[in-house]
């Protein structure tokens, strides 16, 4: 089996929208959750930095119903933005 380095083709124009995947479920009563960076991700820190502002906003808001739809370009630039802030203060405490 040979493994792509490259992203799987996108529909639609959210660049990176397949390279992570914030999942969870409900076992005995707790919640479990399970940040997903694919290897085709191209900046994975970005990627799992991302998800977790996902996660985050889930947890504050007590929300975690997922619904297949197209994303929203604007709520995922924000975690975008959010991503990169917290991935540079992260880096600035190496």
């Amino acid at each position: 089996m040979k493994c792509s380095t490259q992203p799987p083709p996108l529909k639609g124009s959210r660049e990176g929208y397949y390279e992570g995947l914030l999942s969870y479920r409900e076992k005995d009563g707790s919640l479990e959750f399970l940040i997903t960076v694919f290897k085709a991700s191209r900046e994975p820190l970005l990627t799992l930095a991302h998800e977790f502002a996902h996660l985050v906003k889930n947890l504050r808001s007590g929300n975690f119903d997922k619904h297949l739809r197209p994303p929203n370009d604007g709520v995922e630039r924000a975690f975008d933005d959010q991503a990169r802030k917290d991935l540079a203060e992260f880096r600035s405490t190496e």
